[in-house]
């Protein structure tokens, strides 16, 4: 199935203990506190076409069944496919503008007095609002009663230069986010502690809304919730059915997300906190959830962003870090930070200093970066990085003039990366991250001279202590690299499938017709990214960290 753990065999991630749920499909549970309505294909599964495109979602408390959308004031966009993840559990890949519409048997209920449950695998959004999972009301745009708009929405807007769906999608309630530009809303069950938590990430997760009026609402993620959260919308509308996926409160756009959603439950009364946690607890436990201590970040360019071009129904946006997630405890979490190779080089302010400056200011954009200080886990937070390809493929500008690639050009993308990293105020190790440099894949011939500069630099013997990462050194055993192994049939270290550290981007196997490259010579084809993802896996669970 799309994205989700295509990489390793059953038995090979049970080995790895990837804490996402027992092999061998899927036992059915109790809740402690009931819900009205209850969407889950492992227990119930749902009736679909020869495309396995979902007709008839059961309700497994006999409420309110979904259904394709067909008619309305807003056309369907198609219905989410069935599918099967490695350990056996169903779930429903929702991409695009796929939707289901709820029946009006789920009546007599608003926003403000309403409680839902979702267990989902959140890919990413390529828009600038990414796609909620559960709407009140449906078929209507922009209109009442459409306001609990829950689960997946990312900051709006853009400072710095910095692309709006740069950033990690938190969990909102009808049109406020947990936190914008002017601060956080809610109170956090710990101080300092749960709103850390409350960022949608690629491992398997339980996010709860309870509505209320403004500064009554919660938020929960797993174990860890906010209350008092603010909204926008009162939602006193009393309504009857609903939308799952898309925009419901307004399905006429085109801001929509990639998720799986392995369940979806109803309560049309607001449940207090101790029965909503008391409730995600069964969930957790049923899908082998933990809780989040860790954190795992991809940085860079397009390639740790997207997987470029992929087959029909399987999201480019999902596969490495869906990929990395299920070959980890889930009690990491892991997110996608990285952007467009344009974005990394933008000389912001036409300073010369253009180099990685996209990347850091990224990193320095306060109130919304995942490295805003306020997002870190408790655990271990860690940040991968690929950087060199778009470094070294800058344009002409007022400002600057083609690269030459040369060694120098290479030490100059090399002291930028140990700025990003370490010198700056708000390098990543100072912020308490740790760095993992991920070795550059190889992608034109053209680069061929550059790339083997950088790698050499990558590759030396003094790299630790250039990040005062070697023994006794400020931040020994923080700084790690990996060699990123593609799907090639090299001998390395990892078995037949890795990219030999001496080959060079003039080799046939890379360069030629069905090699491991899309057409444009920069983006992997999507069968890569599993063994990016073990290399990157492997080098955080404890591996040497050279290959």
């Amino acid at each position: 199935m799309a994205g989700v753990g295509f990489g390793l065999s059953r038995a090979a991630r049970r080995k790895r203990g990837s804490g996402s749920g027992g092999g061998g499909g899927f036992a059915s549970y109790s809740l402690p506190n009931a819900v009205d309505v209850r969407y889950e294909p492992s227990i119930l599964a749902p009736s679909v076409d020869g495309s396995n495109r979902v007709t008839v979602l059961p309700d497994i408390n006999g409420l309110a069944n979904a259904t394709a959308i067909t008619a309305g004031a807003i056309p369907g966009g198609g219905a989410p496919k069935l599918v099967t993840d490695a350990q056996g559990r169903k779930a429903l890949l929702f991409e695009g503008n796929n939707a289901l519409e709820i029946a009006d048997t789920l009546a007599s209920y608003t926003a403000n007095g309403c409680t839902a449950y979702a267990v989902l695998r959140y890919f990413d959004a390529n828009s600038t609002n990414a796609q909620s999972v559960f709407a009140v009301g449906r078929n209507a745009n922009a209109s009442a009663p459409n306001t609990l708009r829950a689960f997946m929405n990312t900051l709006a807007g853009s400072a710095n230069g910095i692309a709006a769906n740069a950033h990690p999608p938190f969990p909102a309630h009808g049109g406020k986010y947990l936190c914008d530009n002017a601060g956080v809303y809610g109170t956090e069950r710990v101080a300092g502690q749960s709103r850390r938590k409350m960022i949608c990430h690629s491992g398997l997760q339980v996010v709860a809304i309870a509505g209320g009026a403004a500064n009554t609402a919660q938020i929960h993620m797993n174990d860890e919730y906010c209350t008092g959260v603010t909204t926008i919308n009162t939602g006193t509308t009393v309504t009857s059915g609903g939308e799952i996926g898309r925009h419901a409160f307004a399905p006429g756009g085109t801001n929509y997300g990639s998720f799986l959603l392995y369940a979806l439950f109803i309560k049309r009364s607001a449940q207090t906190t101790p029965q909503i946690q008391a409730n995600i607890a069964a969930m957790m436990s049923a899908y082998g959830i933990s809780s989040l201590t860790n954190s795992f970040i991809l940085e860079g360019d397009s390639r740790f962003a997207n997987a470029g071009a992929v087959a029909a129904g399987e999201s480019p946006y999902g596969y490495l870090q869906v990929e990395l997630a299920s070959r980890l405890p889930s009690s990491w979490r892991v997110l996608r930070s990285a952007i467009g190779g344009s974005q990394i080089d933008a000389d912001i302010g036409a300073t010369g200093s253009n180099i990685d400056k996209g990347l850091r200011n990224k990193r320095d954009f306060l109130n919304r970066s995942l490295f805003s200080g306020n997002w870190e886990l408790p655990g271990r937070n860690l940040v991968a990085i690929e950087c060199w390809h778009n470094d070294d493929g800058q344009t002409t500008s007022p400002i600057y003039v083609q690269p030459t690639l040369t060694a120098a050009r290479a030490d100059e993308i090399y002291a930028n990366l140990q700025n990003l990293v370490l010198n700056d105020a708000r390098g990543f190790l100072k912020l308490g991250y740790e760095y993992l440099a991920s070795l550059p894949m190889p992608g034109s011939g053209t680069k061929d001279p550059s790339l083997n500069q950088i790698r050499a630099r990558y590759r030396s013997a003094n790299f630790f202590h250039d990040f005062l990462g070697a023994a006794g050194d400020t931040y020994a055993g923080k700084v790690r690299r990996a060699e990123v192994p593609l799907c090639m049939p090299i001998s390395g270290a990892w078995g037949s499938q890795v990219l030999g550290p001496g080959l060079s981007t003039t080799d046939a196997r890379i360069q030629s017709q069905g090699g491991i490259y899309f057409n444009d010579q920069a983006h992997p084809i999507s069968a890569c990214y599993p063994y990016i993802a073990q290399c990157l896996a492997d080098r955080v669970l404890g591996a040497d960290p050279y290959l």
